[in-house]
C-alpha cells in the first residue's frame, strides 16, 4: 500500500481500519510491505534503503491508548525513485551485541575455511598425481617381470641339456664306433689270410 502521511490527517484511523484514503497516496514516496501488519499494537517500524546507501527512514508510531495517535517519519528525504525495505524495529540487548572483535574473528574463521577448502583441493590434485605416477610405476614393473621371465625361458632353452637327445647322440656314436672296430679287424684277418698263402 502507498501512504503519504503529509497529505492524510486520519492516516491512523485509515490503517487501523484497512481503508483506502486518496489523499494517503504518495506521489514523492512509497513503502512495501510483503505481509499485513497488526497496526492496533503498534511498533516502530524501520525502513531501509534496500539498495544498501545505508540511510534509514524510521517511522515511529505510538501506542493505540495515546490520544493523539500521531506518526512521525524521521529523515523523511524519499524520492520516487527510492526502493525500501520495510521490516519490524527491534532492540537487541547487551548479551546480542556483536562488536568488532566478533566480526574479525568471523572473518578469520570464514577466511580459514577458504584456505582449508584451497588446501583440500591441493590435497585432492596432489593424491590423483601420485595415483597417476604409481600406477604408471606398477605397469613399468610388470612389463619387466614379463620381460625377465621370457629371457629366462629363452635361456634355458639354448643352454639346458636335453638328456634324450644327448643319450640317443652317444648310442649312435657308440653303435659307429664298434662297427668301424669291427671292420678293421675283418680287414686285418683278410691281410693275414693273403700273407698266409703268399708264404
Amino acid at each position: 500500500m502507498l501512504y503519504n502521511t503529509q497529505n492524510c490527517d486520519d492516516f491512523d484511523d485509515v490503517i487501523a481500519a484497512n481503508l483506502i484514503c486518496d489523499d494517503c497516496f504518495a506521489d514523492d514516496a512509497f513503502f512495501t510491505m510483503d505481509e499485513d501488519a497488526d497496526i492496533g499494537a503498534r511498533h516502530d517500524i524501520v525502513v531501509r534503503h534496500a539498495l544498501g546507501s545505508g540511510q534509514t527512514y524510521e517511522i515511529v508510531t505510538v501506542p493505540a491508548e495515546d490520544a493523539d495517535k500521531t506518526a512521525i517519519i524521521n529523515n523523511s528525504n524519499l524520492t520516487s525513485t527510492d526502493q525500501l525495505v520495510v521490516g519490524m524495529a527491534f532492540t537487541m540487548t547487551g548479551d546480542y551485541e556483536l562488536t568488532g572483535a566478533l566480526q574479525v574473528v568471523r572473518l578469520t574463521r570464514m577466511r580459514s575455511r577458504t584456505e582449508l577448502s584451497l588446501f583440500k583441493r591441493k590435497i585432492n590434485t596432489a593424491r590423483v598425481q601420485a595415483g597417476s605416477q604409481y600406477a604408471a610405476l606398477e605397469s613399468a614393473v610388470t612389463y619387466t617381470t614379463d620381460l625377465t621371465a621370457q629371457y629366462e625361458l629363452a635361456y634355458n632353452t639354448v643352454h639346458d641339456v636335453n638328456f634324450s637327445m644327448e643319450t640317443a647322440h652317444m648310442a649312435k656314436n657308440q653303435i659307429l664306433q664298434q662297427a668301424a672296430t669291427a671292420m678293421l679287424a675283418q680287414a686285418n684277418e683278410g691281410q693275414q689270410g693273403l700273407l698266409q698263402l703268399i708264404q
